[in-house]
């Protein structure tokens, strides 16, 4: 009994610990066929949830209050009346954000020959339009692909880029800019034909005047080699183009970008800035004194109307991180063949913040993160931010918690993850991956904030213990506001949880 006494005392104090942070609402009774997966906090005095319902086969948007978190606005998106009865929504091709006090539901709907993106329209009482018909795209009996990207813009536009490839590897693409406000298509764009070995373009976007960007690779062909009985295509890079299609304009102006011979191009980024732009990107070097190939970020900034370069430098990754991705994960243990993915971009003042992930099916590895000086390219900080999870999404309601939530505040970037909970005494830039405990799923583990300062400081604060109530990682977006927004759920009933921001 008095043993069973200590372990109560205990665990009522640690949950006392981290409870002193947070401002829970109430519990709301929890429907298992009702999956929160995105949340929205853009005001300080209400926040949005995006919802997969199963039981009616529809997405929903609650608006809530803080910090009650009761519902005060319900939006049902009807999507069954343009999707079949056996979609699944965890599958939808979809984006949703908040501009000028409304939401904006962008998702594409997929039939065997026909793709069509739609819009809806949310106000603050929860009304929603209609469904309004962006585009289309339709297959025939030469189609071997066609699919359509779409992205906001800075200016809270919507770019999509429609691409059919035929069978002789022909693509066509067709660009496409949407006007939120006016709620009409400002401009309609035919790229050149290209094919996927010689001419490619990719990470379009546009400015605040709404220029269509684009990055081009043109390559040559040199030979084949042939891998367990298949014969590939070798090629060359010969070039990377960037191009710039003013909104005004009838034809594009490509700027071929000044690159050190034997590059190899591993992905980049094209961030927008005030009279220009930067393009970003990462690619190997060889070494040929070393005897090797180190990780290179090159950063070029270009005038915006005249194409004249402002600079273009070159940064290798840190030592210490290159030591810390050195290990043998694969193939190969060398640190440049960990590919990470670019997985989101937020600039504010002169500073790119910018935040690459690691992950294969079913397995979420660690992040890097990168901050960037626009004014003069110079890559002020890099840090490496620790994630191992492990889980299969068929045996999980949800299937993001490995994802990270991200928020701006106050010149310094928060990062929340979960994590093992015997990870909870490592420093937040000690890193080492044959060390760091894996995590499985979210019960028992350890909910943490990895903050990149405005001053450099890199560090690490566990803020909650996943037991009774199980904090959920969810899709998230927010800036500049002064609390974060968490969903905690342990089967029977559900609540939120607000976290006060400090510097």
């Amino acid at each position: 009994m008095v043993r069973s006494a200590i372990i109560i005392i205990l665990v009522n104090c640690c949950a006392s610990l981290f409870s002193q942070e947070f401002r829970f609402s109430r519990n709301f009774e929890t429907r298992k066929k009702n999956i929160p997966v995105q949340i929205i906090n853009n005001h300080p005095s209400y926040f949005h949830v995006l919802r997969i319902n199963y039981v009616v086969h529809d997405i929903t948007i609650e608006r809530r209050i803080k910090p009650s978190a009761e519902i005060v606005a319900f939006t049902p998106l009807k999507l069954d009346s343009v999707n079949a009865s056996w979609f699944d929504y965890e599958n939808l091709d979809y984006i949703l954000f908040e501009a000028n006090n409304k939401l904006y539901f962008l998702f594409e709907k997929v039939l065997n020959t026909k793709r069509t993106v739609y819009l809806k329209i949310i106000d603050t009482t929860g009304k929603s339009s209609g469904f309004i018909e962006l585009a289309n795209l339709e297959s025939d009996k030469n189609t071997e692909a066609f699919h359509f990207n779409f992205s906001q813009t800075v200016n809270n536009n919507i770019l999509m880029v429609a691409s059919k490839t035929a069978l002789n590897g022909i693509i066509r693409r067709v660009a496409l800019l949407f006007s939120t406000q006016k709620r009409e298509i400002i401009w309609t764009k035919q790229l050149p034909l290209e094919n996927d070995i010689e001419i490619s373009s990719w990470s379009f976007t546009c400015n605040e005047k709404n220029d269509l960007l684009y990055l081009q690779s043109r390559s040559s062909i040199i030979g084949t080699e042939t891998f367990g009985g298949i014969t590939h295509t070798r090629t060359r890079l010969d070039s990377l183009v960037f191009c710039d299609w003013k909104a005004s304009s009838a034809k594009t102006v490509y700027r071929p970008l000044n690159l050190s011979k034997g590059d190899y191009i591993r992905q980049g980024t094209i961030i927008p800035d005030s009279n220009a732009v930067v393009i970003s990107f990462l690619t190997t070097r060889e070494d040929t004194i070393k005897n090797d190939w180190p990780e290179i970020i090159v950063n070029i900034k270009l005038d915006g109307a005249s194409g004249k370069q402002i600079y273009n430098t070159s940064t290798n990754y840190d030592e210490e991180i290159r030591r810390q991705l050195t290990f043998y994960d694969g193939p190969q243990k060398e640190s440049y063949f960990k590919n990470h993915q670019s997985i989101g971009n937020h600039v504010e003042h002169q500073f790119a913040y910018s935040l690459f992930a690691r992950s294969e099916k079913d397995y979420y590895k660690e992040l890097l993160f990168r901050k960037t000086n626009l004014r003069n390219g110079e890559v002020v900080s890099q840090k490496i931010i620790p994630r191992k999870i492990f889980f299969f999404a068929g045996r999980t309601r949800y299937k993001n918690f490995a994802e990270p939530m991200v928020h701006f505040y106050g010149d310094s970037l928060k990062i929340t993850l979960i994590e093992h909970a015997s990870n909870r005494g490592s420093e937040a830039g000690n890193y080492k991956y044959k060390t760091f405990k894996k995590l499985s799923g979210p019960r028992k583990a350890s909910v943490v904030i990895y903050s990149l300062c405005a001053d450099g400081v890199f560090k690490k604060k566990e803020i909650y213990r996943n037991s009774n109530y199980e904090l959920i990682p969810l899709n998230y977006y927010s800036t500049e506001q002064k609390d974060m927004v968490f969903y905690l759920n342990n089967s029977k009933f559900e609540k939120f949880a607000i976290l006060q921001m400090y510097q």
